[in-house]
C-alpha cells in the first residue's frame, strides 16, 4: 500500500496512524476492510503455527508469570549471595589481627587488600602488640581502605626535672603514669621539679606510684615549744644558720625548751641566713642535782672496799667517758675501782704510818652546804661526812669522827663530770700523833 499523500510504499498488513515519510493521517483514508481482512488472515496463521493449548482463563496466565518472576528473583538473590560471600561485589571483610605484632597485623591485612596506619598507646603489656583496630574486625568496606592500627607501647619516666608542677602533671598523665608531688625548700622558682624517684627512661607500669619532690619556699619554720636539738635540726634543714640565747630558770620542767624565735615564723629567709632561738635552760639546777649524786656516790658508801667497788659503779653514770682517770686510762676504759681511785683519790697514797683500812672507812654525809653553779659547768660544795674507824678494829670500836670537805667539780657541756677535787682525797681528817718513843728520839735528834 502507498501513502495517499507522499504516495511511498508502506508494505503490506497493518498501517500505521501516521506515515513514517511525511506525517501524513493514513486512518482516515485507510482501507479498514482490507486492513481487517489482513488482520485476520496474520491472527490465523499464527495461531496455525501454535500447538494446542487448552483454553484457560486470563487469572492463570497472570499466576504463571507471578511465578516466574519470583523464580527468576530468587535465582538472582541467590547467585548475588554466592557471590557477595566471595567477596566479588560488596567490598571486603576486615581480617582480626587484634593481639597480633603490629609488624604481622599489617602483613595480614596488606594480603586482605587494605593500607594501615599506626598509632601507639601507652600500655603495660608487651610492646608493639595491637590493642585495638579501626574499622572493627568482620566490617565489610571497600579495598583498599586504610585500617588504623593502635599498638602497645611502653610506659617510661619522662624527663620533669626543671619542669614546673602543672607541666610535669601533663608529662606523667601523658605515659599513665601516678605520682606524688612533696615539697622541698629550696631557692628555685616555687613549683619547680627538683627531683623524681624514677631516673628518665625507667620503664614503669600505671600501678607505680613516683614521688616528684618540687621547690617550695624557705620560711622561717614554727619551732617554739621544741627542744633545742630538734629546733637545730629542723632550721639547719633548709639550710639555716642558728644562734642560741639562753634564759637561765629554775623549772627544769622547761628546761631545753624553745621559747621564741627571730625572724617570726613564716617570714621569708634565704639559704646561709641566721635565725636566733630562745631556749629556756635550768642547766644550774641540773648541775646541782648532777653534785648531789656524786657526792652522795663518794660519802654515802657503807662498804666502799667490797670487791665491785660501788663508788666508781655509782659515779660511772656522772663522768664524761674520755675523762682520764690515770695515765692514758679513761673512764670509759677504766675498772670500777680505779674509777674510785682516779677521781675521789687521785690515786694517791696513804701517808707512812696510816692504817691501809683508813682509805676505805665506811661514810655517811650528815649535810651538804653551800652548793653553787655556774652556767660554764663548774661547781662548788661543802660536805659534812661522819665517818666510822670500827673497821679498823682494836681501840677503834665504835669511833667515829665528823669533818667537812671542800668539794669541786667541772661538767662539759652534756652536764658529764671532767674533774673532781677534794683536797682531804675522801679521807678522814686525822694527826699523826708520835708515841713517847718517838717524841724522845725526835728531841735527842733536835739537841744535837
Amino acid at each position: 500500500m502507498r501513502c495517499p499523500k507522499c504516495r511511498k510504499e508502506l508494505g503490506d498488513g497493518m498501517l500505521p496512524a501516521c506515515c513514517p515519510h511525511c506525517g501524513a493521517n493514513l486512518a482516515a483514508g485507510a482501507d479498514t476492510r482490507r486492513s481487517a481482512r489482513e488482520a485476520r488472515r496474520v491472527a490465523s496463521s499464527y495461531a496455525a503455527q501454535q500447538p494446542d493449548i487448552p483454553r484457560r482463563s486470563g487469572g492463570g496466565n497472570i499466576a504463571r508469570a507471578f511465578v516466574a518472576i519470583l523464580l527468576v528473583g530468587i535465582a538472582a538473590a541467590l547467585v548475588s549471595f554466592v557471590l557477595y560471600e566471595n567477596e566479588m561485589w560488596g567490598g571486603r571483610s576486615i581480617p582480626d589481627v587484634v593481639g597480633m605484632r603490629v609488624e604481622r597485623a599489617t602483613e595480614e591485612l596488606a594480603a586482605s587488600g587494605f593500607t594501615t596506619t599506626v598509632e601507639t598507646r601507652k600500655d603495660d603489656g608487651q610492646p608493639g602488640l595491637v590493642l585495638e583496630q579501626s574499622p572493627a574486625p568482620g566490617d565489610r568496606v571497600a579495598e583498599g581502605t586504610r585500617i588504623k592500627l593502635f599498638v602497645s607501647e611502653q610506659r617510661t619516666m619522662p624527663d620533669v626535672v626543671g619542669k614546673t608542677r602543672e607541666e610535669a602533671q601533663a608529662l606523667m598523665d601523658a605515659e599513665g603514669i601516678p605520682c606524688e608531688f612533696v615539697d622541698e625548700v629550696s631557692d628555685e622558682a616555687a613549683g619547680t621539679v627538683l627531683s623524681s624517684t624514677s631516673p628518665v627512661g625507667t620503664a614503669l607500669s600505671s600501678e607505680a606510684l613516683v614521688t616528684l619532690h618540687v621547690a617550695a619556699p624557705r620560711t622561717v619554720p614554727e619551732v617554739v615549744g621544741l627542744d633545742e636539738s630538734m629546733a637545730r635540726t629542723k632550721l639547719t634543714d633548709i639550710g639555716l644558720e642558728v644562734k642560741v640565747t639562753y634564759v637561765e630558770v629554775s623549772d627544769t620542767s622547761t628546761d631545753g625548751k624553745v621559747t621564741a624565735v627571730n625572724p617570726a615564723p613564716g617570714t621569708a629567709v634565704h639559704k646561709g641566713d641566721t635565725v636566733e632561738i630562745t631556749v629556756n635552760r635550768a642547766r644550774i639546777e641540773r648541775l646541782k642535782k648532777a653534785a648531789e649524786g656524786i657526792l652522795s656516790a663518794v660519802f654515802d658508801c657503807a662498804d666502799p672496799s667490797s670487791a665491785d667497788s660501788p663508788i666508781g659503779a655509782a659515779l660511772r653514770s656522772y663522768v664524761d667517758p674520755n675523762m682520764r682517770v690515770s695515765g692514758e686510762t679513761t673512764a670509759n676504759t677504766a675498772t670500777n675501782y680505779q674509777l674510785w681511785y682516779g677521781i675521789a683519790k687521785h690515786w694517791m697514797k696513804l701517808p707512812e704510818g696510816v692504817p691501809e683500812g683508813m682509805a676505805a672507812l665506811p661514810r655517811s654525809i650528815v649535810q651538804v652546804d653551800g652548793i653553787e653553779a655556774t652556767t660554764d659547768g663548774h661547781v662548788v660544795a661543802a660536805v659534812t661526812v661522819r665517818w666510822d674507824w670500827s673497821p679498823l678494829g682494836g681501840d677503834y670500836a665504835g669511833v667515829t669522827s665528823t669533818d667537812t670537805h671542800y668539794v669541786s667539780m667541772d661538767f662539759n657541756d652534756q652536764d658529764l663530770l671532767t674533774a673532781y677535787w677534794d683536797e682531804q682525797t675522801d679521807m678522814p681528817y686525822y694527826e699523826i700523833q708520835a708515841t713517847p718513843d718517838d717524841k724522845e728520839s725526835k728531841d735527842k735528834d733536835s739537841d744535837g
